[in-house]
């Protein structure tokens, strides 16, 4: 479930690409908006960077709403960021002999 302006939307996906500890891909669907998105992980001096990408493809009625689809992109991938950091954050505090980190 994602929400949009307050707005809950069901989301239907699927994982189609798994390389451990390196990237995720997945497709889906959000009501008439079909999309693939993924992460691609890689290591740096300051910890891990973490790459999003995301491809929109509206279908039907919802391609009057294209000229929009790269600030619904952007707003998609901070909120996917987001909960992301959270989990990350959660993880870390639960797991035992970890110290937290400065971030």
């Amino acid at each position: 479930m994602l929400r949009y302006f307050g707005i809950r939307i069901t989301v239907q996906y699927e994982i189609i690409e798994v390389e451990a500890n390196r990237q995720l891909a997945m497709q889906g669907q959000m009501g008439p908006v079909f999309f693939k998105d993924g992460y691609i992980l890689k290591k740096s001096e300051q910890g891990t960077e973490i790459q999003f990408w995301l491809e929109l493809m509206p279908a039907g009625w919802a391609k009057i709403f294209s000229p929009f689809m790269s600030l619904i992109g952007k707003v998609h991938a901070w909120e996917t960021l987001r909960n992301l950091r959270r989990e990350l954050a959660a993880e870390e505090l639960a797991s035992p002999g970890r110290a937290p980190s400065s971030q």
